[in-house]
């Protein structure tokens, strides 16, 4: 009888411990570090926020986190074999031999530089070299050309909040930064006074995730929980909740 009661007890743990095999853990990698992203010290914003609704709309298949890292930790981890995404991000940013997700949010860049002396457009107006702000590691394919060239030169920094506060103390003539963390900066920030805005407002794309190629299932299985009616209402609650819903794909 003791050898029945244990085989019966081993057999529900045995068939209980493969199902939690099962739920694999997603690391959904963020290289903002700041809102409305992701504040590492609150652990809150949109990639928290889209990793627990994917999670509790995967039936138990999935656990999604955020780990934030620097740009080219994030390249470092997107070459693994390590189960993850990059989360929220324009895949033109990218190489391309990674897959895209369906878009998840629209968006914009905003041309930030000194206000007592504005930039208002890419296009330089004079022949005179400017100067370029720009975080270490970060991509800036709209100005590559002048980069290239030289009629831009580009100075790094290791953070954005860094970058804005350059370009407040005139150290560069002007930067560019991700619309949602201007449109953060513009009402939360001691220094805005001291800076101009200008949307870019004619060179709109979307943030997606990307993956590693190894994993399309994952790229699949994300992509059908995104396209549940339910889930795309409560994301665009989310949206609404940090004044985005404009953003909103769908």
């Amino acid at each position: 009888m003791r050898f029945i009661c244990a085989f019966i007890m081993l057999f529900f743990f045995s068939v209980s411990t493969v199902g939690e095999s099962r739920i694999k853990t997603v690391t959904m990698w963020t290289y903002y570090d700041l809102s409305p992203f992701f504040n590492e010290n609150t652990q809150r914003g949109l990639v928290d926020d889209i990793a627990q609704l994917l999670t509790r709309h995967s039936k138990g298949h999935y656990h999604f986190v955020v780990e934030y890292l620097p740009r080219k930790r994030v390249d470092m981890k997107l070459k693994s074999s390590q189960l993850g995404m990059v989360t929220l991000v324009n895949p033109h940013w990218f190489p391309n031999t990674l897959v895209a997700s369906e878009p998840l949010l629209t968006g914009y860049d905003v041309i930030v530089s000194p206000i007592a002396k504005p930039v208002q457009s890419l296009v330089a107006k004079t022949p005179s070299q400017r100067s370029f702000i720009g975080v270490t590691g970060h991509q800036y394919p709209m100005i590559r050309s002048e980069l290239k060239s030289g009629q831009v030169t580009r100075i790094d920094t290791s953070s954005v909040p860094n970058l804005l506060n350059l370009i407040a103390k005139k150290r560069g003539d002007f930067s560019i930064v991700p619309g949602l963390v201007a449109h953060h900066y513009q009402s939360h920030s001691d220094f805005a006074h001291a800076l101009h805005f200008e949307p870019v407002t004619a060179e709109r794309y979307t943030r997606r995730m990307l993956y590693n190629k190894l994993h399309v299932k994952l790229k699949q299985d994300v992509n059908k929980i995104l396209q549940q009616p339910e889930v795309i209402e409560q994301w665009n609650t989310i949206l609404e909740q940090y004044n985005l819903s404009e953003l909103a794909i769908n």
